[in-house]
């Protein structure tokens, strides 16, 4: 099963090692990404999952002290759901995607942000294979 969403803005921690001066044409690099799709309270949910994406996203060494100057958070609302009709019924930089599938006994499933795609430059195979892989299926 594949899905798309549009998203309202992002919420992964990235880090900048450049001059402040240059702030804005610096490239951010992901140091940490952690959400969920069920609906939580943005109270407390944003302080959640900036500790988690900070110090828990196995993808990632922790957030280490030196760090701290030099993090930026971002936080993405997913909204309006679709299910999509094929593999390419998704826009690059518009919609996430979300894949969930069963190969033998194991579930699979991993998301990608509306961003993803268009920041890595992967056009639609190279995300959804990406995607694939980030579900932890590589058969």
């Amino acid at each position: 099963v594949a899905s798309r969403s549009s998203s309202g803005t992002s919420t992964p921690a990235t880090s900048d090692e450049q001059d402040s001066q240059q702030q804005e044409d610096v490239d951010f690099e992901l140091r940490g990404c952690i959400g969920t799709l069920a609906p939580r309270p943005l109270r407390t949910a944003i302080g959640e999952f900036a500790l988690t994406s900070a110090f828990r996203d196995g993808r990632f060494n922790p957030i280490d002290k030196h760090e701290l100057p030099h993090l930026r958070v971002a936080v993405s609302l997913l909204v309006n759901y679709e299910e999509c009709n094929h593999v390419h019924d998704w826009v690059i930089g518009v919609h996430g995607i979300i894949i969930t599938f069963r190969y033998g006994s194991a579930d699979y499933s991993a998301t990608y942000l509306p961003e993803v795609a268009q920041e890595q430059g992967w056009n639609q195979e190279e995300a959804v294979i990406s995607l694939i892989r980030k579900a932890g299926f590589y058969g």
